[in-house]
Parts: structure tokens; sequence; C-alpha cells
């Protein structure tokens, strides 16, 4: 078994670990205690080992079967050394008299997908856990915000551009701090999306295995027209997730600086562990029906779940498109090459401002024209304020020429292609 793997104050609470783990593949099965109760660190239960004492502890249960008899008896010893949390897989079975028991000693149970590796559940939880007890550091930016305000947080700091990347170099979220300092590879990188290979600069693949074989921050001189950039692995405990770049300034990174990006890395990771967990086929899935949808009307009751339509509940279909076209035609003034990076572009920027607004829409391009599918949401139930943000912050990064409408009401998923008509 072995020791608790971090330790944090009190503030890190069962509630706030299950908001910093998001949709990864674990779900609350009972909270007897309520979602309040103090949790400070994973431990990794090994079967026959003796439990150590572990006050707010998050006892991982691994290769244990709670529908077993003797697991019964492991929540009341969980309980007398302080563990107020345990994590099982159920492997299909019935875990409810393991629950029953875990309810009498009042420890919280959490169920993990089976399918789901114990080290990446023992890495959401940790990065969870660093989440929820570390959301003060950057004092403006709490951790249930998104990645855009982190790396707009810490361009601020710095006073250069900032990105987040995955080991595969695709530009998670970038910063859009007016003013920072910034290059042509980094404004190209953040337009591609991706950091691709440049002839002209063979030291970018030894700078990345520089970062992420080291501990600390990396500091990197100006190399052609890159300017001096530093940064940081991202990980989750000893998993390597991606990096965290960010553009010094020209007098070059101050003390403040190096620490607000290495505790900027530390509140990215559960972030980027999340996106990791929602796979790239999840998120095609959902622009391709929004596209079937408007394309055919067809609107099976799979799809309307998906895309979190609700039968009776209205719903309107918001469209952008940059200056000059002409939805439904061929004939754009710009070449179709410049066509495609605006479209992405505008798509991405979309994008962004549905993760820090409205987390429930999907977004789509086709036809020259970007797509938004706007759920009824309480706070914005005509989705006019999401409109004029996503306009507005449209025509700041991309084209001050987009254009945008936003449909009538609808509560019949079927008239979708009438509502792209529409708009």
């Amino acid at each position: 078994m072995s020791d608790l793997t971090i330790a944090l104050d009190d503030s890190a609470t069962l509630g706030g670990v299950l908001d910093g783990a998001g949709p990864a593949g674990i779900r609350l099965l009972t909270a007897p205690a309520g979602l309040g109760v103090p949790v400070r660190g994973t431990v990794i239960y090994d079967a026959g080992d003796r439990i150590a004492e572990s006050p707010g502890g998050l006892l991982l249960l691994v290769g244990v079967d709670p529908s077993d008899p003797r697991a019964l008896a492991l929540p009341a010893r969980a309980a007398a050394r302080g563990c107020t949390v345990v994590v099982v897989k159920r492997r299909g079975r019935s875990a409810a008299p393991f629950v029953g028991e875990a309810e009498r000693h009042g420890v919280a149970v959490l169920a993990a997908e089976d399918d789901l590796p114990w080290r990446n559940i023992d890495a959401v939880l940790s990065c969870a856990l660093t989440g929820a007890g570390l959301s003060t550091v950057l004092g403006a930016v709490p951790m249930g915000g998104e990645l855009y305000a982190l790396t707009d947080h810490l361009a601020s700091v710095v006073g250069g551009a900032a990105v987040v990347e995955d080991l595969a170099r695709r530009v998670i979220a970038y910063s859009s701090v007016p003013g920072v300092r910034i290059d042509a590879p980094r404004e190209r990188g953040i337009l591609q999306r991706r950091i691709e290979d440049l002839p002209e600069l063979p030291e970018q693949r030894r700078q990345y295995q520089r970062v992420l074989s080291a501990q600390t921050v990396v500091r990197f001189p100006a190399i052609g027209a890159e300017l001096p950039r530093a940064a940081v692995a991202v990980r989750a405990g000893t998993l390597p997730l991606g990096t965290l770049w960010v553009i010094e300034p020209e007098d070059g990174i101050s003390e403040e600086g190096t620490a607000a990006l290495a505790e900027t890395a530390r509140l990215v990771a559960p972030h980027l562990l999340r996106l990791l967990n929602l796979p790239e086929a999840e998120r095609r899935l959902r622009r391709e029906t929004l596209l079937a949808l408007l394309d055919s009307g067809s609107a099976p009751e799979e799809a309307c779940s998906l895309l979190g339509i609700r039968t009776g509940v209205p719903f309107r279909l918001l469209a952008f498109a940059p200056p000059g076209t002409v939805a439904g035609s061929e004939a754009f003034p710009v070449a179709s090459a410049a066509l495609a990076t605006v479209l992405e572009h505008a798509e991405s920027e979309l994008a962004r401002q549905a993760a820090a607004h409205r987390p429930d829409v999907t977004v789509a391009t086709t036809g020259g024209v970007i797509f938004v599918l706007l759920p009824y949401a309480a706070k914005d139930a005509d989705g006019g304020r999401f409109a004029e943000a996503a306009l507005a912050a449209l025509r700041r990064a991309v084209s001050a020429g987009m254009r945008a409408a936003l449909s009538r009401p609808c509560r019949d998923a079927g008239a979708s292609a009438s509502l792209r008509r529409e708009a």
C-alpha cells in the first residue's frame, strides 16, 4: 500500500474533487456524510495490507470485487483509519451490500468505469485534488475556470502569449490578452491549431524532449523567428499530459512569472486530463450528428439526447459567416484554402467561447457557415447573450466583418433543416 500521494489543506472536499474530475468515468454512488467531507489525498489499497492512518484519505480499492462478501469489511476498516471515500470497480456486479456497509460507517463510495486503468483513475483524482486544494493560488482564476482563462491570466502575469499543447503538439488553448509579446511562429501555430516541425528550426523536437524530461520550468533563447520562451510539462502525478509555453517579455521572465508558469501547469492538468478522457471520437460524433440534423432534419431520440435537445423545450440555431461569403454558394471572394483557414480559426474561437460560457452547445461548419446549436438554458433563455458575446469575440479574433444570425425558438428537432435555411 502506498502513502498519501498528495497532501492538501482542508479546502479540498469530496464535492470539489467531483467537480474537478468532471466526466472522467468516475461517478458518485453514495455520500452519507455529504459532499463537504474533507479529502486530502489518494491511497492505493493492496489486498492483505493494513490500511495506514489516512485522515481524509481517498482509498482506491485496486483488485477488490465489491460483490465479494470479504469486501464488506473494508468500509469499516477504511473509516477506522480516517478514510472518507473509497473507489471501486463494479465490473457488472451489484455493489448494493457494499454501498450499504459504507453508508453505515459514513464512507462515500465512488465507482470507476471498468475499462479505466487504475493509473488513470489515480491521476484524475490527484489532479482534481490538486485543483480543489490549490484553487486560490492564482487569485483571479478559480479552479472551475476554463483553460483559456488560465492561459489569459498567465499571459497577463508574464507579459507574453501562452499556449497549452497536448502530447501530439495540438494547441488546446491559447491566450488572447492584447498587448503581450508574441511572434510569428506562435501566431501560425495558433491559427493552424498545431505546432508543426519547421525546417528552419531543427532544435524544436529537442526542445519538447527537454521540457517533458524536466521537472521544472525550462527556458529557451531566441532562435530565428522565435522569441525567447519558457515551458513546463503538464503532468498528472508522473503521467505526462502535454506542455505549457509562454513567450518571455523583452527583459526576460521574472521569478513571479516562472512561479506562475509552474502553478498554472498544475491547474491545467485536471482540465487537460478531462479532455483526454473525452475522446475526439465523441466530439466528432456530436459535430457529425448536428450536421446530419441540419441536412436532413432527421432527429432520432439518441441524436437529440447527444445534442442536449429535450422534448418540448425550445432550442435555437446560431449561424456565423465570414465577410463576403454567400451561404450555399461556392463563389467566395477568397481562395478556398484561405477560407478554410478562416473557418477553422472561427470554429476554434467559437469552441473557446462555448467552453467558457455555454459548454452545452455543439459547433459544426458546413457550406462556408459555422452553426451553433443552442439548447435552452435558464440563464440565457433566448441565446442572445451568448450570440452577442461570440460575435464580438469573432470580430476581434478573426475578422471585423463576421456576420451572425439567430433563428427563432423551435421545439421540434425535425425542423432543424428549416432553421438552417432561415439562418
